[in-house]
């Protein structure tokens, strides 16, 4: 009885070529397709065609796909051995120029639908394509499974860097598919995704800075010696101000009817943001007044920002809170440990939309004025909207009804 295998390619062969074919393995052990055909006298002839793989099952794969190539050019007019011919610069054997498609799917990203950046790019894409070049022009990889398992094990299981690099590496070979005529038996991906990424390691929620801890910490670097100190202090009072990102704080202006905007654009998945007004919520200090930081007054007087990459603004405000010797940070760090959160540079952003909930604000018109939708504040930021703040909201709502 033939092999599961074996069955699943003659099935194949059935599906794709119809009746009067037949496949099976040489005595040499190659694959041998045979046609048989009776011309108009009734005598009948029968076309045999070698296929240029092994009769085993680690073939399959291989066999299928020059069945389905064969089958298309058989459909289009062409006698066996035409088809034949036809399939050899179409199979998986054909020569692929991987480097070719990788540039191509790079401008296909960048050039279509709402398009990515450069930034988005090297971070998302460059690192899994390289592991993926290296996999099939090196080390000679066959299949979408074999290429995506072996790239997906650079990354920590369950991480989100590896979930991008699965992304990454299917959305390539969807394009191949599409635009490059890769085989879609080879290359589209049988296994699951899930299982490849691995269960998402539980993300913390990031911790948004109380305004005493800001003050604390904005005294304790005032009085450090460095003067460059003094410009991450200036960063630190804009992003707590006026719910900035990092990178946020170098995009701003003050317009000719002296309102402040952010003109940063923050490529998304529904669109750009746009630029928009700020609007200032002043930290409070110890004393129940706004700190005395004079923001407006020295924005208009253009006071220095630290002298670093725009895009890296993040990572280097956090690299140089870790760095500073002064124990604050580590001890704000810890706090927010012990709350179960992570203290990193966005929580300055965070405070804003904690206050901004804390003063009964409309979610709408605080995610307009932080930079983005109101479903990604409802499922980020809302949950700085405290048990106690919702009590106080509700109970400013429906108070005059308790009385009545």
């Amino acid at each position: 009885m033939p092999a599961a295998w074996e069955r699943q390619i003659r099935q194949e062969a059935k599906d794709v070529l119809g009746t009067g074919f037949f496949i099976a393995g040489d005595k040499t052990g190659s694959v041998r397709l045979q046609q048989r055909q009776t011309d108009k006298n009734g005598k009948t002839k029968t076309i045999s065609l070698k296929l240029p793989y092994k009769w085993k099952e680690t073939s399959v794969i291989d066999i299928c796909s020059r069945l389905r190539v064969i089958g298309k050019a058989l459909s289009a007019g062409k006698d066996l051995k035409s088809a034949a011919l036809a399939a050899e610069g179409l199979s998986s054997h054909a020569q692929v120029d991987w480097k070719a498609m990788v540039e191509g799917f790079e401008q296909h990203l960048k050039t279509t639908g709402v398009g990515i950046s450069d930034r988005t790019w090297r971070s998302d894409h460059v690192k899994p394509m390289r592991l993926a070049l290296t996999e099939l022009v090196i080390l000679k990889t066959q299949t979408a499974d074999e290429l995506i398992a072996a790239v997906a094990r650079n990354y920590k299981l369950g991480s989100v860097s590896r979930n991008k690099a699965v992304a990454s590496v299917s959305r390539f070979l969807r394009y191949g598919i599409k635009h490059h005529h890769l085989n879609p038996v080879r290359w589209t991906p049988r296994v699951e995704l899930e299982e490849v990424r691995g269960r998402r390691i539980p993300k913390r929620e990031q911790y948004p800075f109380t305004d005493e801890q800001i003050i604390r910490l904005v005294d304790a670097m005032q009085a450090h010696p460095k003067k460059v100190t003094q410009r991450y202090v200036w960063m630190i009072q804009l992003m707590a101000t006026y719910g900035l990102r990092p990178i946020e704080v170098f995009y701003l202006s003050l317009r000719s009817n002296g309102e402040l905007w952010c003109d940063y654009r923050k490529r998304a998945g529904g669109g750009d943001t746009k630029p928009r007004k700020l609007r200032p919520i002043p930290v409070i200090d110890n004393t129940g007044k706004p700190a005395a930081w004079n923001v407006e007054d020295r924005l208009r007087l253009g006071e220095e920002k630290p002298n670093i990459v725009r895009n890296h603004a993040g990572t280097r405000l956090g690299e140089f809170l870790n760095d500073l010797e002064i124990p604050t940070w580590r001890e704000i760090c810890e706090e927010a440990e012990a709350d179960g959160y992570k203290a990193v540079p966005y929580g300055f952003r965070h405070r804003y939309s904690r206050a901004a909930h804390a003063a009964g604000i409309p979610a709408k018109h605080i995610a307009d004025s932080m930079g983005h939708s109101l479903q990604v504040h409802l499922s980020t930021y809302a949950a700085f909207d405290s048990s106690r703040e919702a009590d106080a909201a509700f109970d400013r709502a429906f108070s005059n009804l308790s009385r009545s």
